[in-house]
This record gives structure tokens, sequence and C-alpha cells, in this order.
């Protein structure tokens, strides 16, 4: 279609382009749309999970006729030696809390990293749950901001925290703060 221009006033001119420009607007924000539900697929290098274990006093009374420290410790230790058998790309941590100091010490600060995370490292998480001996107060919040600089620094990596409690916070931490 051929438009002669001396038919046209300057303002249908002006809004004919205002049409195009809008038009060319509306398209290329669809195109956009439609790449952005394209869906990419992250591959970690590595997944991490480290373990919060609870070895507060309150982890050697039994549940169900064992020690729940004992129950605990198999349970990880089954966990981690299939997992590692399933992925060998995760790398497991291992922190406690209230382990190194009574309880009637009230220490606070009382957690550390028993088994720093490595590759095929289940056979030390079996060693390091083997030497925790419960005794102290549950420092949950403080061993949470603690496990935070547990984890190499890797951008590429999927990291996990589970933690594994019987009780609750006796040190006045707020875990909802903290996360």
């Amino acid at each position: 279609m051929i438009i002669d221009r001396r038919n046209f006033s300057s303002t249908k001119i002006f809004l004919l382009k205002r049409k195009k420009i809008f038009l060319l607007f509306l398209l290329s924000s669809f195109v956009i749309s439609t790449n952005a539900q394209v869906k990419y697929s992250y591959v970690p290098s590595v997944t991490r999970i480290l373990f919060v274990l609870d070895a507060s006093g309150s982890m050697k009374e039994p549940f169900s006729g064992e020690k729940k420290m004992d129950i605990a410790k198999k349970i990880l230790i089954h966990v981690t030696d299939s997992i590692a058998k399933a992925n060998p790309k995760v790398e497991f941590g291992l922190r406690a809390l209230g382990e190194n100091f009574p309880r009637e010490q009230n220490n606070c600060k009382d957690t550390k990293l028993e088994v720093p995370f490595s590759k095929n490292n289940s056979s030390q998480m079996a060693t390091g749950l083997g030497k925790i001996n419960p005794q102290g107060q549950t420092p949950l919040a403080y061993a949470l901001f603690q496990a935070i600089n547990d984890f190499p620094v890797d951008s590429t990596a999927t990291n996990a925290i589970i933690l594994i409690t019987d009780g609750k916070e006796t040190c006045g931490g707020d875990l909802c703060a903290l996360a």
C-alpha cells in the first residue's frame, strides 16, 4: 500500500509513526517475556551438607530405651554413608554444640567444627561422631551463626545446614532473628 503524504496531515503521520513504535515495543516485549520463560538448569559443582548436632546434656536422656545421642549418631552415620555412595559430589561437615563444657559452667559459646568439609569423608564423620559426649547447654543460635563460616567460599556450590536437636535454645539466642 502506497501512502500519499500530501493527503495526510502532519498529525496523522505522527500517529502512524507512534503506532509503529508502539507495535515494535509490544513485539519486543513479547520476545523478551518469552525468553524469560526459558528454564535454565543449574548444576552445582559440589553440594555441601553441614550437620549441626546438639550435644547438650539432654541428649544423654533415653528415648525408646536408647540414648538420644546414640540414636542421632547411628542415623547420621547411615545417612552420610548412603548419600556418599549415591552422590560422590557431596561433602559433609559436622559441628557440635554443648559438648565441651559441663552444663553447670553455663557456656553459651560451646560449639566446635568437629569435621571440616572434604571429599569422601563419611568415615571421618563416623570418627568425629564417636568423640562427641553430650554434657552442656544448647546454644542453638550461636552455633548456627558460627556454622555460616564453616562453608568454603564457593559461588558454584550448593550449601545446606541440617540441625539435629531434641530441645530448645537455652542461652537466650533468637533463632528467628538469626534467620
